[in-house]
């Protein structure tokens, strides 16, 4: 045991059923040093190790939100006193002596909690050296929401995990102890991305309904921070304050966890090739923070890069690596560039917040995403790894065809990595994106010859639209820039032509006016977020509906009346429905969520996605033009939903499907940490 450890474990025995104030702790314990919180909550962490003391239920130690700690377990002197004092609030030890008389009484309490868990647990098996690895399994029903944004959080203490999935229609975060068998779900969490814990993993924060937000794992209802659009990542900091990334194209923002107006800390330089700043790991010490930068160039061009939190200075530290974490053995854990599957690692000497030696590969087939440089790994203080695997192109899909009676087939097309889907009018060929590296490209397939054919070849191309008339796919397509709106013709005789470019927001197309004339299309802009225009094909873009909210996804109704949209204004996303071109008022149509609107062939049914559900109104209109939407009721629930296409007879559904009938299963590995060491030593060469 630490001796710090045993000093804080005498001074809570000593005070045992009343609260020892964290100051009183630090003044006494660390009264030679000057040290922050953090070292007090490492301290505890490892007593709870050692006493397998479960924070959430405690026997032992109980935490009192930020006042500090209770020793709640009976305590009764068994032997002579050891001090020869009683430790007095606002008194100091001598240097040496107090330290050692608190560690020889802690001894003393520790020896006899160690001699209790040896009655109550096995011998550890012999040759712990090596690191063991074990899986974890999903509950049954529940898909893994493992996409854009990282979906595990281990608590500092290794002894809990946080995932992202999808059950009964729900995304939520579940809770998991590493020594039970069983996950929960935590309540009020439902629409979560994103978890991190707090330092001293009594709380997790997460991205959902627009916002960054935190739940105590003791219970309670969830608390705002702030608004936050995006879940490109967040780091709960030892003083308090979050760092998180709002949006693709942004910079970090710094909030207190307590609520408020958060603050910038990093602006992306366009001249420089950068899009946006995401993914921060918040560095013990609270000195500085590790982030990615994501540049035009995709993963082979971002880097990681150290912030100084006091001066603001930046200084790229990998280059061809997203997602990095700091390891407890003095080590930064990242996801690699390009086709390596998996995790590097170099030794990074955290006194000068500087890398040492070169990265060397540690760990393959982990799952990132290299679209947004995100990586589905975790790891915590005590050295233990989590991760989800996949390596980067995630897992084969197939497309399949459901009706609302149940059943479904998969269609006549290869499994692929696919990313997007739209459907032609006439409901005979489907435009997809395809994952490849760290890009997209753009196919095209003849559904009842289950054909498929190339239309990109460069560049990261993604949300394709066909033309009414399913002569042209218009889509979104970045080429060592943001992504600006083209279209290609789809019978491939004609290479893409630009319908929209510059201006530097990004941009992609959602739906083409009855005609073909107009052309819907989202527009990210860093003061209003998501907004929707329309493009006049040779025209100039004009728009539709900006606000102060996140609107996108319009969709014209086939007889060219109506827009169906998703806009957050309500605090989460909704679906709702103006008049095309205006004016008039809106018309929600989702209740409880909803996103991607979909029209009947006729006009008078909107369909949307709902968590795993697929949603139906049915519409009717006055002989004022008013608009009265029905009640939602549900067409059918697929616990892999994320894009759908409706088939012209507005019954029927084309999504994706894991290729692969065998779940999802977390990767823990214990003691990665000496793992690292012995393949990143400090030199940056494996032995």
């Amino acid at each position: 045991m630490p001796p710090r450890a045993l000093g804080v474990l005498a001074l809570l025995v000593e005070r045992a059923g009343r609260l020892v104030p964290k100051q009183l702790l630090l003044d006494t314990v660390w009264n030679d040093a000057v040290v922050t919180e953090t070292s007090l909550t490492e301290a505890v962490s490892v007593l709870r190790q050692a006493l397998r003391d479960n924070p959430q239920a405690p026997t032992y130690i109980q935490t009192v939100h930020r006042r500090g700690y209770r020793f709640i377990a009976a305590a009764e002197p068994q032997a002579p006193r050891m001090l020869h004092e009683p430790i007095r609030a606002g008194s100091r030890l001598p240097r040496r002596t107090g330290l050692a008389l608190a560690i020889a009484a802690a001894a003393l309490a520790a020896a006899l909690a160690g001699m209790w868990q040896s009655l109550r647990r096995p011998a550890p098996l012999a040759g712990t050296e090596t690191p063991r690895r074990l899986l974890i399994g999903i509950p049954p029903g529940a898909v893994l929401d493992a996409g854009l944004a990282p979906a595990l959080a281990l608590s500092p203490s290794g002894e809990q995990l946080i995932f992202v999935a999808r059950e009964g229609g729900t995304q939520r975060l579940y809770l998991r102890a590493l020594d039970r068998f069983e996950a929960s779900p935590i309540v009020g969490s439902e629409g979560a991305a994103a978890p991190f814990f707090s330092p001293d993993g009594e709380w997790v924060g997460f991205f959902a309904h627009g916002k960054l937000e935190k739940v105590a794992l003791a219970g309670g209802e969830p608390l705002a921070v702030c608004d936050s659009p995006y879940p490109y990542g967040a780091s709960w900091g030892e003083d308090g304050s979050i760092l998180f990334a709002p949006d693709y194209a942004s910079g970090l923002r710094r909030a207190a966890a307590a609520g408020g107006q958060p603050t910038v800390l990093t602006t992306p330089d366009p001249r420089a090739g950068e899009i946006g700043h995401r993914w921060p790991e918040v560095l013990p010490g609270g000195r500085a923070a590790l982030f990615t930068v994501w540049r035009r160039g995709g993963w082979k061009d971002a880097s990681v890069e150290l912030l100084d939190l006091q001066t603001g200075r930046r200084r790229e530290l990998i280059r061809g690596g997203s997602f990095a974490r700091y390891a407890p053995t003095g080590h930064l854990v990242f996801a690699r560039a390009g086709g390596a599957q998996g995790l590097a690692a170099v030794a990074f000497d955290l006194g000068r917040l500087a890398v040492r030696g070169s990265p060397v590969a540690v760990l393959d087939g982990v799952r990132t995403d290299p679209a947004q440089g995100a990586g589905q790994f975790t790891l915590s203080r005590d050295g233990t790894l989590v991760y989800l695997p996949g390596g980067p192109q995630g897992n084969s899909r197939a497309v399949y065809l459901l009706a609302p009676a149940g059943g479904g087939r998969a269609l006549p097309l290869p499994a692929r990595s696919y990313r997007n889907l739209a459907l032609s009018a006439d409901g005979r060929r489907l435009a997809l994106t395809v994952r490849e590296l760290d890009r997209s490209e753009l196919w095209v397939s003849e559904i009842d010859r289950g054909s498929l054919s190339r239309l990109t070849y460069e560049g990261d191309s993604i949300e394709p639209v066909w033309s009414p008339d399913g002569q042209w796919i218009a889509f979104a397509w970045a080429r060592g820039g943001r992504h600006e709106i083209f279209r290609v013709a789809a019978d491939g005789s004609r290479p893409p032509e630009r319908l929209l470019g510059g201006g530097g927001n990004i941009r992609f197309p959602t739906s083409f006016s009855p005609d073909g004339r107009l052309l819907a299309f989202t527009e990210i802009a860093p003061a209003t977020g998501a907004d929707l225009w329309v493009l006049p094909l040779g025209g100039a873009p004009w728009p539709f509906l900006r606000t102060g909210f996140n609107e996108a996804g319009a969709r014209f109704s086939p007889d060219g009346r109506w827009l169906a949209y998703e806009s957050n204004e309500s605090g989460s996303m909704e679906v709702y429905v103006r008049p095309f071109p205006g004016p008039g008022g809106k018309w929600q149509i989702s209740v409880g969520g909803g996103s991607l609107p979909a029209w009947s062939a006729d006009s008078r049914r909107v369909v949307y996605r709902s968590g795993t559900k697929l949603m139906a109104v049915e519409l009717t209109q006055d002989a004022a033009g008013r608009l009265s939407a029905g009640p939602p009721h549900q067409e059918l629930d697929e616990p892999e939903l994320d894009r759908f296409a409706l088939r012209p007879d507005g019954r029927s559904f084309l999504v994706f499907r894991r290729a692969s009938a065998e779940p999802e299963r977390l990767h823990v590995v214990l003691g990665f940490g000496r793992e690292l060491a012995r393949l990143a030593p400090a030199g940056g060469r494996a032995p």
